[in-house]
């Protein structure tokens, strides 16, 4: 069950390191990269409906109009009004578009390649823009089943697995902002929510007390255990025969 913990946290990780380095690098998110690499994937399409980008999103609507328009905007493809009905849309990608939509995907695959590397040395894939995707679905599909069952988010879930994980059932804020890569308001955002939800408890250390210390309510250790202990077995019957550290 360690190995299972400590893959999560990785992957939760890798997740937010991608996001991180589409915005700085591209000014996208993984929204924007899922739907770039399904018409990159699609070469001899040419026409596309907003349910086949909803599909492939799995979001409600008004992100996904967020979403073609923006990429409209960059020029990615054109739109037009269906003929027959003006409410809908129809997005057609030209060859000057496949062009550059494949160009930005072989750029993304070459910045992920470089720094997922460095951030994990073990990853098994030669196709990085895949394996991105991957660990999102993954980390999505535990969002949405925690959010179902507990009403938390992935954030404040992996903050009560990794606090669960120490030693003494103790975690600073420091720990927490090495271990997530996290600024300290999100931090902040979700260990207040965990505290209003009497998950946690938050202190000053006795010995420093420019020193904060978040630690599990005594009630509530087996609890969190066998939620965590849920989430994990229910993510690998959903993988199948596949395990966590499979999502090559």
């Amino acid at each position: 069950m360690t190995e299972y913990k400590n893959e999560l946290l990785k992957l939760n990780y890798l997740n937010f390191q991608v996001k991180k380095i589409l915005k700085k690098n591209c000014a996208l998110n993984i929204y924007h990269l899922k739907i770039l690499k399904f018409i990159n994937d699609n070469q001899k399409r040419r026409k596309y409906t907003a349910l086949d980008f909803k599909e492939v999103l799995r979001i409600n609507q008004t992100m996904l109009t967020h979403v073609i328009s923006y990429l409209h905007d960059l020029n990615y493809y054109k739109k037009e009004r269906l003929k027959q009905d003006e409410r809908k849309i129809v997005i057609i990608v030209e060859t000057r578009h496949k062009t550059k939509i494949s160009q930005l995907i072989n750029q993304i695959e070459i910045d992920f390649q470089h720094n997922l590397n460095e951030i994990s040395t073990d990853l098994n894939t030669d196709y990085f823009v895949d394996y991105a995707i991957e660990i999102n679905r993954v980390m999505s599909d535990i969002h949405f089943n925690i959010n179902h069952q507990y009403k938390m988010n992935i954030d404040q879930f992996m903050i009560l697995l990794f606090i669960e994980m120490s030693h003494n059932g103790c975690r600073t804020l420091e720990d927490i902002k090495d271990q997530f890569g996290w600024d300290l308001v999100k931090i902040n955002k979700s260990i207040k929510v965990l505290v209003k939800l009497n998950y946690l408890d938050k202190e000053r250390s006795k010995t420093d007390e420019r020193i904060a210390l978040v630690s599990i309510k005594k009630d509530k250790e087996k609890l969190i255990k066998l939620m965590i202990e849920n989430v994990l077995k229910l993510q690998n019957v959903k993988d199948g025969e596949q395990n966590l550290a499979m999502v090559e």
